[in-house]
């Protein structure tokens, strides 16, 4: 296979996301853009496209690669080049747009002719991704440059600065060109966004999987919503802040109710809320147990006591799975049965502070 471009735009002021180094990881031929760290001053979303339209029309030799495009901030590459490509191709088009459950920009927001707009999109099947999100993209170079040509002088004309709504405009009046073959990834096959998928959505290990899909998401889209980027924070710091992987963060169940913990005691609820706690688990035989805030849990078992914090003085805070029932029961009564379980990633952005991924990343090396 050629080279098969990754285009982004403005990477990140730290390394809260290696977008570079994981996109290389997977075999994309990486590309910044602009080359000047985060832009300009200036910067509104119509550029993105203006940027990658130009370095297009620059380099002909994307004409003939496939072009992926992904914003940065809140954006994770979790599948190979050739699988990503090869989904691609299934989908049967020229260039495929990433799509969302829920229509943006805010149409109480937007002038009235956008009802018409948001009503074009919309689909028989419910659970679909019916709208556009320019955000994501992955196509012949050759089509993004027509297509992009169209879109810009559009934006011009209508002296408008968000990328998506002159997208979704251009899709919906049937302006693309007729040389361009288009199409929306409403099973979200490719980019999966976290807009309604909440519920949806399982991390396990290193890879995270969409409903009762057996193959992981390919590329995963926070859509800027501020919660799933501290997701995207704690993934990337321990997988890409690391180098071992070999370890798994789980929720924490006693006899099939999540184990809790509030004003030093430990109760059982129903459902996943701000005081359960979670399993930082390493080679599937060692783990610690931390909160919601990623403070880990010091276990004492001379005199019983639990203390919990950021900081690791001993290893009182390691339990091995061979015998964590016995080793608990001295904290949790008897009848302790512990289980982990995959997290539903609605838990996460639900619950989780900021300072989870800052936190788990000083334990990581004691387990």
């Amino acid at each position: 296979m050629s080279s098969v471009y990754h285009l982004s735009v403005c990477l990140p002021y730290d390394t809260r996301n290696p977008i570079q180094r994981i996109s290389e990881g997977k075999g994309f031929r990486f590309i910044n853009l602009p080359r000047i760290l985060n832009g300009d001053s200036q910067y509104v979303h119509i550029k993105k496209l203006k940027w990658v339209r130009d370095f297009i029309y620059q380099n002909k030799e994307l004409l003939h690669s496939i072009v992926m495009f992904t914003d940065s901030h809140d954006v994770l590459v979790l599948s190979s080049v050739s699988d990503i490509v090869g989904r691609f191709f299934k989908a049967d088009c020229d260039l495929l747009f990433s799509a969302e459950k829920l229509f943006s920009p805010w149409l109480p927001d937007e002038k009235p002719y956008r009802a018409e707009i948001k009503k074009f999109f919309e689909g028989a099947k419910e659970d679909i991704a019916a709208y556009p999100n320019s955000g994501c993209w992955i196509g012949y170079g050759w089509a993004a440059l027509a297509f992009l040509d169209v879109v810009i002088a559009y934006a011009d004309k209508q002296q408008d600065r968000d990328d998506q709504r002159v997208v979704q405009d251009i899709l919906a009046r049937g302006e693309c060109p007729q040389n361009v073959k288009v199409k929306l990834d409403v099973d979200q096959e490719i980019f999966v966004s976290v807009v309604n998928n909440g519920y949806d959505i399982v991390w396990s290990g290193n890879s995270i999987f969409y409903k009762d899909r057996n193959d992981p998401i390919p590329v995963f889209h926070a859509n800027g919503y501020k919660k799933s980027i501290y997701f995207i924070d704690i993934y990337t710091k321990m997988f890409y802040g690391t180098s071992t992987q070999n370890f798994d963060v789980r929720v924490l169940k006693n006899n099939g109710k999540y184990l809790s913990f509030k004003d030093g005691k430990f109760f059982l609820t129903n459902s996943f809320e701000k005081t359960s706690l979670n399993v930082l688990v390493k080679a599937r035989k060692y783990f610690c147990i931390f909160d919601n805030d990623g403070n880990v849990f010091s276990f004492n078992p001379l005199d019983r006591t639990v203390g919990v914090g950021d900081c690791v003085v001993d290893n009182l805070e390691i339990f091995n799975t061979d015998n964590m029932n016995e080793k608990l029961s001295l904290y949790l009564g008897d009848g302790v049965k512990i289980t982990f379980e995959n997290h539903i990633l609605n838990n996460i952005w639900g619950f989780y502070s900021d300072q989870v991924g800052e936190r788990l990343i000083k334990y990581f090396y004691n387990l």
